[in-house]
C-alpha cells in the first residue's frame, strides 16, 4: 500500500533493475531466510545509506567492518574499514537499481528482491555471507544493513586479492580486483576473456557502448562510476572517471590465477561526502570527502536512466530533531509546492536540500593515506 505521505515515485530503469524486475516477477527460491515484505527508501535516503556504508560508520545499523591492510606486504593495517563510495554506489546500481524491495518507486511497499542462487536485496548480498558477524535476517529486511553487508564483503575481499600497485584503500583504482571477486574471482570476468570484444569502449560511455554482457563485472562497475544514471537532470552520483589497469598485466587464460599489477597512472579518490555520523553512540566518520574528482556530468549514451520526483527526503530529514528551524520550514515548502506555481519538488530542489542536511550533518575532520609519507605518488586527477 502507497504511503499517504509519499510524493515521489521512482522509476527504475537499466540492466540493473531489469534484473531485480525479473527476479519480482517469480517467486522468490527458497533459501535459508525467506524474504520480507518491506518499504522501499526513497533516493536520498539510500544515497546516504550507502555513503554511510562505504565509510563505515553505520554502528549497530550494520556488520562491523575489517580493517584494511596497506600496500602489498600486508604488514600495515588501517583500522578505519572503508571502501570507494562511487564504487558501492555503481555496484548498487548494477546489482538491482538501487531496489532492496519489489517496488515501482518509493514509499512503496513489496517482498525483498531475491535473485539466483539465494542472493538479497539491494546488493544482492549472498546467503552464503550468513555468519558470527552477520545477520542475514536483517540483511534481507533492512536497506542500511545489506549495504554494510556488500561494504564488508568488498573490505574482505580488499585483503584476498593481488595488489594493485601500492595497494592504497582511497584510491578508488586499486579496488580493481576487490571489485571483480565481489562478483566472481574467475576466468568469467577475467578482461582477456574472448567471450569479450578485444576492441570494446568503455561501458556505458555514449552511444557506441556495448551491452552488459560484452564486459567482466568489475569494467561494468567502473563504467558506472563515470557514467551515472540521472534522476531527472541531476546524476545519482558525482562522475568519476576510473581508470582500468592494462589487461596485458593480466593472465588471460582459464585456470590461471592472476598476480600484482602496476596501477594505472592516473589515480582518484573515494568521492565520499560528509556523511551523519552513526545515532547509536557509535564512532563518527573518521574522513572527509575527497574532492577533486568530480568532472562534468557525462552526456548520453548511458541506458540506465531514472526519471523521479524526489521529495520524500524531507520527511526523513524532518524527523531529525536536531535540524534548525530553517531547514524545517524548508522541507515544508518543498513538500507543499514551489514558488505558489502548485508544482511538485523536482530532482534540482531535493538535491539543494541535501546539500544543505548534509553541511549541517558533516563533522569533517583530516584524512591521510596511512603508512605514506605524502601522497605525492599518487597522481589524483579531475574525473
Amino acid at each position: 500500500m502507497r504511503s499517504a505521505t509519499a510524493i515521489s515515485i521512482l522509476v527504475f530503469l537499466g540492466p540493473g533493475a531489469a534484473r531485480a524486475q525479473s527476479a519480482c516477477q517469480d517467486d522468490p527460491p527458497e533459501c535459508a531466510v525467506p524474504a520480507v515484505v518491506g518499504t522501499q527508501p526513497c533516493t536520498i535516503f539510500t544515497r546516504r545509506a550507502i555513503e554511510r556504508a562505504a565509510n563505515g560508520i553505520l554502528g549497530a545499523e550494520a556488520p562491523a567492518m575489517p580493517a584494511l591492510r596497506i600496500g602489498c606486504s600486508g604488514t600495515t593495517v588501517d583500522n578505519r574499514g572503508r571502501v570507494p563510495c562511487q564504487i558501492l554506489k555503481a555496484i548498487a546500481w548494477a546489482m538491482t537499481g538501487w531496489r532492496q524491495f519489489c517496488t515501482d518507486g518509493c514509499e512503496e511497499t513489496g517482498r525483498t528482491v531475491v535473485g539466483r542462487g539465494c542472493r538479497f536485496g539491494m546488493l544482492q548480498v549472498p546467503e552464503s555471507e550468513a555468519g558470527p558477524e552477520v545477520d542475514l535476517t536483517r540483511v534481507v529486511a533492512e536497506l542500511p544493513y545489506n549495504a554494510g553487508t556488500a561494504a564488508r564483503r568488498l573490505a574482505v575481499e580488499w585483503g584476498r586479492t593481488p595488489c594493485v600497485g601500492d595497494q592504497l584503500p582511497d584510491v578508488a583504482e586499486h579496488w580493481y580486483f576487490a571489485v571483480w571477486a565481489s562478483d566472481a574471482f574467475t576466468y568469467a570476468n577475467d578482461p582477456n576473456n574472448p567471450a569479450f570484444p578485444v576492441l570494446r569502449p568503455p561501458y556505458g560511455a555514449g552511444a557506441g557502448s556495448f551491452d552488459r554482457g560484452s564486459y567482466p563485472f568489475q569494467e561494468v562497475i567502473f563504467g558506472l562510476a563515470a557514467n551515472p544514471p540521472r534522476e531527472g537532470d541531476e546524476p545519482l552520483w558525482t562522475p568519476s572517471a576510473l581508470a582500468l589497469p592494462a589487461s596485458e598485466q593480466i593472465c588471460g587464460t582459464a585456470g590461471c590465477a592472476p598476480g600484482d599489477i602496476e596501477a594505472p597512472s592516473q589515480a582518484h579518490g573515494r568521492d565520499c561526502p560528509p556523511v551523519a555520523p552513526p545515532t547509536d553512540g557509535g564512532v563518527p566518520d573518521a574522513s572527509v570527502p575527497d574532492g577533486g574528482d568530480a568532472g562534468p556530468p557525462a552526456d548520453g549514451g548511458n541506458a540506465e536512466v531514472p526519471t523521479s520526483v524526489v521529495g520524500c527526503g524531507c520527511r526523513a530529514a524532518g524527523a531529525r530533531a536536531a535540524l534548525p528551524l530553517p531547514l524545517l520550514v524548508l522541507c515544508l515548502l518543498l513538500l507543499g509546492t514551489r514558488g505558489g506555481d502548485g508544482k511538485l519538488p523536482d530532482a534540482r530542489d531535493a538535491v539543494r536540500l541535501e546539500g544543505m542536511i548534509l553541511a549541517h550533518d558533516a563533522h569533517p575532520v583530516e584524512e591521510r593515506l596511512r603508512g605514506k609519507e605524502s601522497i605525492e605518488r599518487v597522481a589524483v586527477v579531475p574525473g
